[in-house]
């Protein structure tokens, strides 16, 4: 079934519509999968009982729409959500006070895409715990991929694509956590601050590393344009595993301190 969130309460009925506009007979998962929604109807933040990990039967699909103008969750309260079946993500938000700190458990998130968000730094924080995210696309806004939400690891995503979407907002990423198969920057920027990226396919935008002195490994990389930046300001802070595939000539920008290791093909 299908709920959209009106008040404040995770576990209270009345702060749920069903589909046709109705008052829910009951809170999503409470007795089958559910999946849950955020649009023009939030009427104010969701700030209790945010902690859903043992939810009874599970959270499906998350839907954040347009119009949605309300906080879903704090930093210190995230919104923690035990995930059923295949689950996806879909953030279209569009308003500022729409600032919203997710935490996923228990099933991989098959695919997560982000199409818009508020225009707040804070806009979207994500924590992937217990299991990895296989695919997020952000194609707009401002998208944290936090080290810690209420002291929990990221496990990040097996691919990650980053580009300039019909939106119009030029995405801007924070990467705190590994991403295990492919990142593929198309536009945008994304700030690496800690976490492995196995493969960096970078065709346009930017990777930039000049926000964190964390310890991080970049096993192999293909670059056909864009700005690739590994400056830290510590020789031995980034490990560049393989040789850096140069494939843009002139179109590709590559920046790195004096002192660190990296070679190139």
């Amino acid at each position: 079934m299908n709920y959209y969130c009106k008040g404040n309460t995770f576990i209270t009925a009345a702060d749920w519509l069903t589909l046709a506009g109705a008052a829910a007979a009951e809170y999503p998962g409470e007795n089958q999968t559910d999946n849950i929604f955020w649009d023009e109807r939030s009427a104010e933040d969701l700030d209790t009982n945010p902690d859903q990990s043992a939810n009874p039967s599970g959270i499906e699909n998350v839907t954040v729409q347009r119009g949605a103008a309300y906080k879903i969750a704090t930093a210190a309260a995230p919104l923690t959500l035990k995930l059923a079946a295949t689950p996806e993500l879909v953030f279209n938000n569009d308003q500022s006070g729409c600032i919203i700190y997710l935490v996923t458990k228990t099933t991989a998130v098959t695919k997560c895409t982000v199409n818009r968000t508020g225009s707040s730094a804070d806009a979207l924080h994500i924590v992937y715990d217990d299991v990895a995210c296989v695919l997020m696309d952000i194609l707009g806004g401002n998208v944290t991929l936090d080290e810690y939400l209420n002291q929990l690891d990221n496990l990040g995503v097996a691919t990650m694509n980053v580009d300039s979407g019909p939106a119009g907002q030029s995405p801007v990423v924070t990467l705190h956590a590994p991403v295990t198969t492919a990142l593929n920057i198309y536009g945008g920027t994304v700030y690496w601050m800690s976490g492995t990226i196995t493969k960096l396919n970078l065709y346009g935008g930017s990777l930039i590393s000049t926000k964190s002195t964390r310890a991080r490994t970049l096993t192999n990389a293909d670059v056909y344009g864009g700005m690739l930046d590994l400056r830290t300001g510590l020789a031995d802070c980034i490990t560049v595993t393989n040789p850096i595939a140069v494939k843009g000539g002139s179109a590709a920008s590559i920046l790195f301190d004096v002192s660190q290791t990296v070679s190139f093909t």
